[in-house]
């Protein structure tokens, strides 16, 4: 079943975890590079973004080796990006409007003090 819709110039980091014989995670994973054979950037291009895909995929042994990189890394994760999911998750929004088969829902915080 393909959940995403793929586009030529697609680069798709893949993140496959590897499972002992119960399906449980062993602790380690392969990190694959994916692109389109029928991407048509030119090359400079291309290589430039594959060069940040590298940069990003990098990051994996650089945590490995670096403990101060990892926590950094960690605390980004707990302090940012979760806390940002969170919020999108308990603020559902307000509805603002209703008029046919149209709804507005504001899904900005509230800017009462």
């Amino acid at each position: 079943m393909d959940y995403i819709k793929n586009r030529p110039e697609d680069f798709m980091i893949r993140v496959r975890p590897f499972l002992d014989k119960k399906e449980r995670w062993t602790g380690e994973i392969d990190v694959v590079i994916v692109t389109h054979p029928d991407n048509g950037m030119e090359d400079d291009d291309y290589y430039q973004v594959m060069h940040i895909c590298k940069m990003i995929s990098s990051v994996i042994p650089i945590m490995d080796k670096d403990t101060a990189v990892r926590e950094m890394m960690n605390d980004y994760v707990i302090n940012s990006l979760d806390t940002d999911s969170k919020d999108a998750i308990n603020n559902r929004g307000t509805v603002e409007n209703i008029k046919d088969n149209v709804i507005t829902i504001n899904f900005k915080p509230s800017t009462k003090h």
